[in-house]
Order: structure tokens, then C-alpha cells, then sequence
């Protein structure tokens, strides 16, 4: 570890006016409560939690379907479905149209989990944006749309500088 020069420590404080560092942040704030709130109770980490959501909401999915969805690393997603099928909250199935892929539902026991978590989450997403107004919601939802959208480009490297 280097000494601070004789002016400070060096600072470089661009970062915080990106709108990835804001949306990193206001992830952290909504997402803050859960590990006290679930996540030890239910043994459940957030990464667990996110690909229930996805398999919530698009059953059938395969890793590969849960991770672009949610925007999550194959690897981090292949890890949490493993644990998830290990605690019996979720199972696959084989795609009979193409016997390589997995196909993923939620068990009882998953949508227990999703169903115990979900008026939490939901809360928490009125509580969040609450205060905005008709169109700033509106605004945010499309902003987010396109960038969600685009977001191929980006996992694949390609970026506009």
C-alpha cells in the first residue's frame, strides 16, 4: 500500500456521475433488506432469488433463457439452479427438442419460497418509486425497456464510444 502524497489521498470521483454507478446504487438500496429479511431464514441468496423470479415468471426456462433474462452471468445462474434443485425448490426437465437443453419449472416448495418473498419485493418496488409521478414512472419504465433491449450488444462487448 502506497502513502497518500503530500496533497491527499488521489481521488478520481467520475464514476459517481455515470448512470450505471446510480442504477448500481439504487440496486443496492432496493436489494439492501433481503439477506436480513430472507435470505438466511430461507438459505436463499440473491442470485437463488433472481433465477425463482425469472422461473416465476417464465417457466420452462433453460439456464441459458434464465441468465439473458435476467441479465446474470450463465456460470453465477447454472450454480444457483443447482442449489435450488439440491433444497427440491426447483427441477428440469429435458427439451424434448433439443435433448442438450434443460428446461426449468419451480416446485411446490419454490413457489413457497416465491410466494413467502414476493408481497415483500412488491412492497419494496412501490415503496422505491412510489413518489414518482405518472410520468416519471413511465419515463424510467421506457428508458430502462430500450436499455434492457439493447443489452446484447453490451453483454457482447460492443459498445458506442
Amino acid at each position: 500500500m502506497s502513502a497518500p502524497s503530500p496533497s491527499g489521498p488521489r481521488s478520481d470521483r467520475r464514476i459517481l456521475h455515470t448512470l450505471t454507478f446510480q442504477l448500481l446504487v439504487a440496486v443496492n438500496h432496493i436489494t439492501r433488506p433481503f439477506p436480513d429479511l430472507f435470505g438466511r431464514r430461507l438459505d436463499l441468496g440473491l442470485a437463488e432469488w433472481r433465477c425463482l423470479m425469472a422461473l416465476a415468471a417464465e417457466p420452462q426456462s433453460s439456464g441459458e433463457d434464465v441468465s439473458r433474462l435476467m441479465g446474470m452471468d450463465k456460470m453465477t445462474v447454472s450454480r444457483a439452479l443447482r442449489r435450488q434443485e439440491q433444497l427440491g425448490r426447483v427441477e428440469k426437465s429435458v427439451d424434448p427438442a433439443n435433448r442438450r437443453r434443460n428446461r426449468w419449472v419451480l416446485t411446490e416448495a419454490g413457489w413457497a419460497v416465491f410466494e413467502t418473498i414476493i408481497p415483500s419485493a412488491l412492497a419494496r418496488d412501490r415503496a422505491a418509486f412510489g413518489d414518482l409521478d405518472a410520468t416519471d414512472r413511465a419515463t424510467i419504465e421506457r428508458v430502462l425497456t430500450r436499455f434492457i433491449a439493447a443489452r446484447a450488444d453490451i453483454d457482447q462487448g460492443k459498445t458506442r464510444d
